[in-house]
């Protein structure tokens, strides 16, 4: 199984937080999204896909301007509503119990917005929901582990709403004076500075049917969501590892012999493996620069010509007409559009 880091996710989470975050602090996305190469397209588009790390670049972003948000990162996790999940949540609101849940939820972890990656433990009379922390930076994790808290929180409340859970959360964070808000919305006895991050629930709870279990449906739900996760799992190959080198460097167009490097293989391995997945170098870089020129022109105020440059253009004429092919419209008509749009 791979890491986390790495895989593909709709922006449905991001929006969810760009909506708290214009809501209770009056912050407009576009500042949000500085850096992350995000466009407000994409956030408009529910089949569109960005790489972790771009929503890493966005929670940076929010710490950066925020003075207190652990409160904001637990309501952003509690909008996170079944729907929101699709295939995911049909299969975890069809299961037969809340144990049953659980297990799906992280059978299937890799098709939901978690940073961390939860496991089950079982004691005498309780079951563990352990959330494995250790790949995050330390000034993320506050953040990462209350927005998915508020996140199985939610989830919970969808798929038993008669029955109120019946658990205890510990952490290895620090208390501190913002924490008291949290302990009201969880509703939960938090205790601090474990040795690690975990839900405890009796395994009585756990036995509690669910209202909406549905084995047929189940079965149904499981299997669709075996073929997601594997098409989602195929763009995480080179082609992927190459999206990634070029959302993170300086450069928006290396050549191809410059990525082989990076990735430490040979330029004409590096030519085999992209022909494996289908997928051509050149198309990916310029995917990437179009990418970027969405984000240049939806939020700042440079003119064409300068981002013509940037994006490594000869010329604006250049630059415009191969972004009219990519949009179906030029940089000026898709700039007048965004600001058309901007609240």
């Amino acid at each position: 199984m791979q890491s986390l880091w790495n895989f593909p996710r709709k922006t449905t989470s991001v929006r969810l937080l760009l909506d708290i975050c214009q809501e209770e602090h009056n912050i407009a996305p576009s500042t949000l999204l500085r850096g992350s190469h995000i466009t407000p397209a994409q956030l408009n588009d529910p089949d569109s896909l960005i790489e972790t790390a771009q929503e890493i670049r966005v929670i940076r972003n929010i710490l950066a301007i925020i003075d207190q948000p652990l409160s904001l990162a637990l309501k952003a996790g509690m909008r996170i509503h079944l729907p929101h999940y699709g295939l995911y949540g049909m299969a975890i609101m069809a299961s037969s119990t809340v144990r049953h849940a659980l297990e799906t939820g992280v059978r299937f972890i890799e098709l939901s917005w978690m940073f961390s990656r939860p496991r089950l433990e079982e004691s005498d009379n309780k079951i563990l929901i352990i959330s494995d922390v250790d790949a995050f930076p330390e000034e993320l994790r506050p953040f990462l582990l209350l927005r998915d808290l508020g996140a199985v929180m939610a989830v919970q409340k969808a798929s038993f709403p008669t029955q109120r859970a019946k658990w205890h959360v510990s952490t290895t964070l620090a208390f501190s004076p913002e924490f008291a808000e949290l302990e009201k919305m969880l509703e939960s006895e938090v205790r601090y500075e474990q040795e690690r991050h975990c839900i405890s629930i009796p395994k009585s709870y756990a036995a509690t049917v669910s209202p909406y279990g549905d084995p047929i449906a189940y079965e149904r739900w499981c299997a669709e969501c075996e073929k997601f996760l594997i098409e989602r799992q195929s763009l995480t190959g080179v082609s992927g590892r190459i999206r990634q080198i070029l959302q993170q460097g300086t450069a928006c167009s290396p050549s191809m012999e410059q990525m082989a490097k990076l990735l430490g293989v040979h330029v004409r391995t590096l030519r085999r493996y992209l022909a494996h997945e289908e997928m051509n170098y050149q198309q990916l870089v310029q995917t990437h620069r179009h990418q970027l020129a969405e984000e240049l022109l939806s939020t700042t105020n440079k003119p064409i010509s300068v981002i013509a440059i940037e994006l490594q253009y000869s010329e604006a004429s250049s630059f415009t007409r191969s972004f009219k092919t990519f949009k179906g419209m030029t940089p000026k008509e898709f700039r007048e559009t965004c600001q058309q749009e901007a609240p």
